[in-house]
């Protein structure tokens, strides 16, 4: 549940259905509730009443988690927007025209709902390259949160350099 919950924001039911692959739902319950001690999770209800789990060390408070999360129950979505998390944390600035797991459709939506951070780099001719990186660049799963983002500046460079 920990891996799945750093990967991406989930609703509390597919956090459980992610976890009773190795354990019971009773189990699945309390790994939620160890987690959510343990700061390595938490559980936040939405304005729309969904319940939501998520790594607080991951995933910025300002990021439309609940949204992410809804959509994310769709096992296709999960899995278009989970490859496209883990193909971009595998390697922090891949281009975007690179990406193989998923469509520009949905890096835009993973754009938009925080879950994926895009650097526009463009040239002194008018070229432009799109790179992605995910929120966990620069960011421990133990560490406590900061609410601000040091890797803007990083991303950009990197960006740079990989155009």
């Amino acid at each position: 549940m920990l891996d799945a919950t750093t990967v991406m924001p989930l609703t509390r039911e597919a956090a459980i259905e992610s976890a009773t692959a190795e354990a019971s739902e009773e189990d699945a319950e309390r790994a939620i509730d160890y987690l959510d001690a343990l700061n390595l999770a938490e559980v936040r209800q939405s304005d729309d009443g969904f319940v939501v789990v998520y790594n607080p060390n991951i995933w910025s408070l300002d990021a439309d988690l609940s949204n992410a999360a809804l959509r994310a129950e769709d096992s296709t979505v999960r899995d278009a927007l989970g490859g496209l998390i883990e193909e971009v944390s595998v390697t922090p600035g891949l281009a975007q025209d690179l990406v193989t797991s998923t469509t520009v459709e949905w890096i835009d939506y993973a754009v938009a709902r925080g879950l994926v951070h895009r650097s526009l780099v463009v040239t002194s001719d008018e070229k432009e390259r799109a790179f992605l990186f995910t929120p966990h660049m620069s960011r421990n799963a133990f560490e406590s949160p900061s609410g601000v983002d040091p890797s803007g500046h990083v991303r950009q460079l990197i960006g740079s350099m990989m155009y």
